[in-house]
This record gives C-alpha cells, sequence and structure tokens, in this order.
C-alpha cells in the first residue's frame, strides 16, 4: 500500500459547476496553460468522476475558482459547505477501498476511539517503510474476548464502511482486529493525534474530544474504561473496586477530570509489576461505584454484567 494522497468522492456535480466558472473567465486558449501552472491539469478526469480530487487539490481548485471567477469571500465559504456536505467518501488515487467521510463526532464514534486509544494501536509505518521498504498502514484492536471486538467490526462498519473480522491470536487466549486503511489510519493520527507505534506514555485525550460535549466525552472514557478498565469478577467482594490501569499518566489524569465533572472521585496511584511502572485510576467507595455504573457504566457486556452484580449486591449502607 503506498503513501498516496487521500481523495474525496462524490462531488463531481459541484467539480463540474467549477469547471464551467473557470472555463467562463479564463480567456480563450488559456485554460490548459492556467491549470497547468496550477497543477490541476486532472480537472477533467475529476469532474467525470473517473477518478476521485485529492484533498489538498480540492483546496487548491477552490481558491483559483475563487481569484478567477471573481468570488466573494460568502461564496466560497458556501462552496466550501456544499463541498463538506456533499461528499460521500475518502479514498486512495486508483483504490477501490472507499471509507465513508465522518462530518461529527458521535457517541459511537467517540465510544471507538476510547477502545483505540486503550486497546488499539497503529503500526509505525515510517519504521516499516525503513525495515519493509513498504507502507502497512495497519490499525490493531486487541481484547481477550471474541464478543466485545465483534461489537466493534459493526461499529467500524456502520461509521466507516470498513469490513473486517474478529481473529484468535496467542494460542487462542486472546483475540484480535487486524485490517489496512490509510485513509483511517490518517484520520486517526492527524485528525485524532493517536501515535504511530509505541505509545507507552504517549497518550492524551484527543484536543476534539476535550473540546467537545460531555455526551461525548462520556463515550469516550465509556470506551477508555472498556478497553483498559476492570471491576470485581466476584460480585460478593468485600472489596469493591472500579477501575483502569495505564502507562500514560497523562490521559489518566484527564479521565480522571472528566470523571470529577461528572461528580465522581478516583484516586491516581503508582504501581510496579516486574520493574514495570503503571498508574491506577480506581475507587473503592461504593456511592462512587453506584454513580460510575449510572453516569459512564460500561458498553462490553461482560463487564457491564459484573458491575450490575456488583451494586446489586451491595448492602444498603452508606460508605
Amino acid at each position: 500500500i503506498t503513501c498516496s494522497s487521500i481523495c474525496i468522492d462524490g462531488i463531481s456535480e459541484i467539480l463540474q459547476e467549477i469547471y464551467l466558472d473557470l472555463k467562463r473567465s479564463i480567456p480563450l486558449g488559456n485554460f490548459q496553460k492556467v491549470m497547468k501552472e496550477n497543477s490541476l491539469l486532472n480537472i477533467l478526469q475529476w469532474k467525470n468522476d473517473w477518478y476521485p480530487i485529492p484533498l489538498y487539490k480540492t483546496k487548491r481548485l477552490l481558491l483559483l475558482w475563487k481569484t478567477i471567477a471573481q468570488k466573494s469571500d460568502e461564496e466560497y465559504r458556501a462552496l466550501y459547505d456544499r463541498i463538506y456536505h456533499t461528499a460521500i467518501f475518502f479514498r486512495a488515487i486508483k483504490s477501490p477501498v472507499k471509507v465513508k467521510v465522518v462530518r461529527e463526532i458521535t457517541p459511537d464514534l467517540a465510544y471507538l476511539l476510547g477502545i483505540i486509544y486503550a486497546d488499539g494501536s497503529l503500526r509505525n509505518i515510517d519504521l516499516t517503510f525503513n525495515q519493509e521498504g513498504r507502507y502497512r498502514w495497519e490499525i490493531n484492536i486487541t481484547d481477550n474476548t471474541a464478543e466485545n471486538l465483534v461489537s466493534l467490526t459493526l461499529l467500524l462498519d456502520n461509521l466507516f464502511g470498513i469490513k473486517t473480522n474478529v481473529k484468535k491470536v496467542y494460542n487462542g487466549r486472546w483475540h484480535r482486529i487486524l485490517f489496512q486503511s490509510m485513509v483511517l489510519w490518517r484520520i486517526l493520527h492527524h485528525v485524532f493525534e493517536m501515535p504511530g507505534g509505541y505509545k507507552k506514555g504517549r497518550l492524551t485525550i484527543p484536543y476534539l474530544i476535550k473540546k467537545a460535549t460531555p455526551e461525548i466525552k462520556k463515550h469516550f472514557v465509556i470506551g477508555f474504561f472498556d478497553g483498559d478498565g476492570w471491576c470485581n469478577k466476584n460480585e460478593n467482594s468485600k472489596n469493591p473496586v472500579v477501575g483502569l490501569s495505564q502507562s500514560s499518566l497523562e490521559i489518566l489524569d484527564e479521565i480522571d477530570l472528566i470523571l470529577k465533572e461528572a461528580g465522581l472521585q478516583f484516586r491516581t496511584y503508582k504501581k510496579n509489576s516486574n520493574g514495570y511502572d503503571y498508574y491506577v485510576l480506581e475507587t473503592k467507595n461504593k456511592k462512587q461505584i453506584r454513580m460510575f455504573q449510572e453516569k459512564f457504566g460500561f458498553r462490553s457486556i461482560l463487564k457491564k454484567e459484573r458491575l450490575q452484580k456488583l451494586v446489586h449486591n451491595f448492602k444498603a449502607t452508606k460508605t
């Protein structure tokens, strides 16, 4: 898989309008010259929908249209908005693989991002290219149960139109989703700030999630807890606990802030296992655990059932 430009599909009618405006505005016989000077000679292929137009050339074409056709700032913004709302797919040049255009962060998208941040990874494409002489835009999500991952394959299909499956790994002890998508890799890396390659100590909540509504932040946190969180396996435990662990302290502090905004009080501390430092964010307070279930909880079926049983078996005493 090459390192080509991301293109947009589904805007050929708009490109035809731009083409006609430019043809009317450029002196007769100079059209090809102007297109060549602006590296837009493929405009016929784009407007006829033979190939998708690269994103960066879309912006270049719009600016040329605004200047030559003498369009106002308002007309430029209006056409830009039309393209934004009309585009259907992202894809690479000459690639048949299409990825649905995402126009907003929905609760499902925020949840999926939380899962990927916790249990997923992006291949280090530069390292792979240096070692293998090719790009591998791999996205990987691992879990110890297949059930959770199957639900994620449905989300990937619904949100992006990406079809993938779940396979057993490590002698069947774990399960994994592994697929390649240059477009989604770049969206996760450049738009949502997911680091490529080794991510220990490098995770922070994406800026777009931090600035989102409480509802969107909530679903990112739920996804992260589904990935790296836990609660007691024994619902009759005398020491109930809900928590998550991570090697990146910064993202735990940011998640703790979102929990605090919802009125929850967790604590963070450092642990060491076999010389490996990591951090834990947890609560053992029954009232806080109840609040966590009410305001966040889990979507993972197994963890959700454990939390329900744990809360159900609490003694009716204040703690």
